[in-house]
């Protein structure tokens, strides 16, 4: 199995994965550093495990803050950049331009064709439907079909400090659980996990534990162990 890495701007600060600085986006959201242009290198690099070496690249000049990255059972890449506020999918081998393209470049918003710094991707293995966690600025999951179109969403901000089954501070990465049926979320600035029906975007169950801290930033299964 190989490995995939994103990259960010080198001469960028690093924060969470995004490089950004301070003046990066105003108070609405859209980003201010478009003159940039996006990252001229492959950002994403497939390394052999055992020898490190390089075995593909892909991603020129496609990204400004690349930010999730996700495989599904094809080989295709997903991920996130939160300057788009864009979704790609883009083939494993061979051509650079991607396959989808979901929301609209350098537009933040909370409808159904808009993101607001999405944060991560999930495609479940059976269906095909895709899952995204938008975000930053907006508390919420979207469902896709296969093909990039709109079916349904849920998750709302948490407005106390205790915060309720679906609501969210930060919907920070996503994880599929076939075994199960279930799709877990990074739920990050609440510290735990969250647990729904893929489908129906049912609450199933919460996970918190004290080791997780105040913060929880990435969520993955291992069907292995379960």
């Amino acid at each position: 199995m190989h490995e995939a890495l994103a990259s960010c701007h080198a001469n960028a600060s690093c924060i969470d994965s995004i490089c950004l600085d301070y003046s990066s986006f105003d108070n609405r959201y859209v980003y201010q550093q478009k003159g940039l242009g996006p990252i001229k290198e492959s950002t994403l690099l497939v390394l052999d495990p055992s020898s490190s070496a390089v075995v593909h690249s892909t991603g020129r000049n496609l990204f400004y803050l690349p930010h999730g990255l996700s495989i599904d059972k094809n080989g295709n890449y997903w991920v996130t950049d939160v300057a788009l506020h864009q979704v790609f999918k883009l083939a494993s081998h061979g051509v650079e331009s991607p396959l989808l393209t979901l929301g609209r470049a350098f537009q933040p918003g909370s409808d159904r064709n808009h993101f607001c710094q999405p944060t991560d991707v999930a495609v479940d293995p059976a269906t095909g439907n895709v899952y995204v966690s938008d975000g930053y600025c907006n508390s919420r999951i979207i469902q896709f079909s296969p093909n990039g179109i709109f079916i349904t969403q849920w998750g709302e901000e948490t407005v106390l400090s205790q915060a309720k089954p679906g609501q969210f501070n930060i919907p920070h990465s996503l994880t599929m659980v076939s075994d199960f049926n279930q799709l877990c979320v990074a739920d990050r600035e609440n510290g735990r996990i969250q647990c729904f029906k893929p489908e129906t975007g049912e609450f199933v169950r919460e996970i918190r534990h004290p080791s997780f801290g105040k913060e929880l930033f990435a969520v993955s299964y291992a069907p292995g162990s379960g």
